[in-house]
């Protein structure tokens, strides 16, 4: 996609790189969402990335996020950073990750099922602690994304086999 300095229309793609590969995320997409994703990827993607830079870049991010015209690649942008490890206040942080896709799986739309496929396998790499928490959640959005119905049975056999164990921090569902 050449980005022009308008909003991302339907037919358009977007390609950011997760987890060591990339995918494409269909629009639309704002172009206020659109800058803020550059600009954010432009502070991640520094040689040195320091903390005042990774926390505007996660905000930048956050905000593209919660704009009422939902632009799920800034979900899939904040997952890199917490992957990558790079905002050095978090390091490599599989719990934000996880929870930046499955926000993204929340929002997405069939245009997005190869995403979601790549999301799912990146979900089910991570350890049983970091899942579990996430069980009933993701057994909700595997009702959507059939991809996700591994990752999602894993997690609640964890919460099955150790129903009085924490399995990390609570996570909101929704």
């Amino acid at each position: 996609m050449n980005w022009d300095g308008g909003g991302l229309s339907a037919q358009d793609a977007l390609v950011l790189p997760l987890g060591g590969s990339e995918m494409q995320i269909a629009g639309p997409c704002s172009e206020e969402g659109l800058q803020n994703i550059s600009q954010a990827r432009t502070l991640l993607e520094q040689r040195v990335v320091s903390e005042d830079d990774a926390a505007l870049a996660l905000q930048l991010l956050e905000t593209a996020a919660a704009s009422p015209d939902l632009c799920p690649a800034a979900y899939i942008c904040m997952a890199e950073a917490y992957l990558s490890g790079a905002a050095p206040q978090h390091g490599v942080d599989h719990d934000r990750a996880l929870d930046s896709l499955v926000a993204f799986a929340c929002i997405a739309r069939s245009s997005d099922q190869p995403a979601i496929a790549q999301t799912a396998q990146i979900s089910a790499a991570m350890e049983d602690a970091v899942l579990a928490p996430r069980a009933a959640q993701l057994l909700r959005l595997a009702g959507s994304w059939p991809e996700l119905r591994g990752v999602a049975l894993r997690a609640h056999l964890v919460q099955l086999r150790h129903p009085g164990k924490s399995h990390g921090t609570p996570r909101e569902e929704g």
